[in-house]
């Protein structure tokens, strides 16, 4: 299943991070983002586009990295796989896009996990599932802004993991919290949000 997703996720890893810089109004842009959860990380990109003066929508991509432990239906489950997300935000704060905002996203997420049950230098069972992980979640957040055209993003997101197809063992899903951090490429103040004119 990793193997198939691939040159899908590639393909919108090409579209967040290189599709996203016009200068025209609709105000598209790209970041880079890690987010890191209990169980494991997520480094993606992310490109975005302003629906109105505080709303945008974005389209993201990333490699989810995970070591569950015996957190999951196994003694030990770890592995990985590429994804896909998309979502919706509002923010609340400056007209130049730094404060507060919060929003709500959708991942899929294509893994490959390897588990183990019993100790491991004697396992009792050994395998490996391919799954296709859904992640809804909502997010919270504060921008900050850095020079004239670069933001900085802490978030915090809760949602949950659920497998919605599996080929192999189940292995473990449920609630999960992340939190992260992003830097985004924005137009310069004068160019941003609330009808400001351009330099």
């Amino acid at each position: 299943m990793v193997r198939q997703a691939a040159p899908v996720v590639l393909a919108l890893l090409t579209l967040a991070a290189a599709g996203c810089n016009a200068p025209e109004p609709g105000r598209p842009t790209w970041g880079a983002e890690v987010r890191a959860y209990p169980a494991g990380i997520v480094p993606g990109v992310e490109g975005r586009v302003a629906l109105d003066d505080d709303e945008t929508v974005f389209l993201r991509a990333g490699w989810n990295v995970t070591d569950r432990g015996d957190w999951g239906e196994h003694d030990d489950e770890s592995g990985g796989g590429p994804g896909f997300g998309f979502g919706w935000r509002k923010h609340e704060g400056a007209p130049d896009g730094s404060g507060p905002f919060y929003g709500l996203a959708m991942d899929f997420w294509f893994l490959d996990v390897d588990w183990r049950d019993g100790p491991a230098a004697a396992p009792t069972a050994t395998g490996n599932s391919d799954l296709l992980v859904w992640q809804p979640t909502g997010e919270v957040g504060w921008a900050w802004r850095i020079g004239r055209t670069w933001m900085l993003e802490g978030t915090f997101a809760v949602g949950a993991e659920v497998d919605v197809v599996t080929n192999g063992e189940s292995v473990g899903q449920g609630p999960i919290v992340l939190v992260g951090l992003r830097v985004v490429h924005v137009p310069p103040p004068s160019a941003w949000r609330r009808g400001a004119v351009t330099d």
